[in-house]
């Protein structure tokens, strides 16, 4: 991948994406968490992170750092500049 990234940008992106969609794929089963083998990525990841309780409202508002915590977990999900 780390080659293809001056010769073949969009096989860089292809495999960068791929690598994720797996990962993905690979929590969601290793939980037990049915999805599709069309879903696209970011209904993967929206899933993944949810099985990991990797979303803002698994965060208590009296946890320390709480809100840096819930800005950092959105940007995980967010689509370009807007978070989910």
């Amino acid at each position: 991948m780390r080659g293809a990234i001056e010769d073949d940008p969009g096989l860089a992106i292809g495999t960068a994406k791929e690598i994720v969609e797996t990962t993905c794929k690979t929590i969601l089963t290793e939980r037990g968490v049915p999805y599709e083998q069309d879903d696209d990525l970011l209904k993967l990841v929206k899933e993944a992170r949810r099985s990991l309780l990797l979303v803002p409202e698994s965060i208590p508002d009296s946890a320390r750092g709480a809100e840096a915590v819930k800005k950092i977990i959105n940007s995980l999900g967010a689509r370009g500049s807007r978070p989910e």
